[in-house]
């Protein structure tokens, strides 16, 4: 695991995640909460790269649809079209469906 850079300040820590965020806590606890939350969601957008790049048609679907403005924060576009097998068609009608 990477260490993180650590400051302390006025009885707060500091922490750099994984993904460079810095976070400021008081309690140790909700400190670790924090830090696990943020190392996985690390790497759930490294397992959604992985999945991506195994199948083409999903990593040429993704960057077609962030061509089209669509955002891929959090990996939902990825997730999207890993679960339609890269079919943007699909991957659209699913998302006006929802609206």
């Amino acid at each position: 695991m990477n260490s993180r850079p650590l400051e302390s300040q006025a009885n707060a820590l500091t922490v750099t995640s994984p993904g460079h965020r810095k976070f400021t806590c008081k309690n140790a606890v909700k400190m670790e909460i924090v830090l696990v939350r943020a190392h996985l969601s690390v790497m759930r957008r490294d397992v959604l790269r992985c999945v991506a790049a195994a199948d083409p048609r999903v990593e040429t679907a993704v960057e077609q649809m962030m061509s089209m403005g669509y955002s891929n924060e959090g990996g939902w576009l990825t997730h999207l079209l890993i679960a339609h097998h890269g079919d943007i068609g699909r991957a659209l009608d699913a998302i006006h469906a929802n609206k």
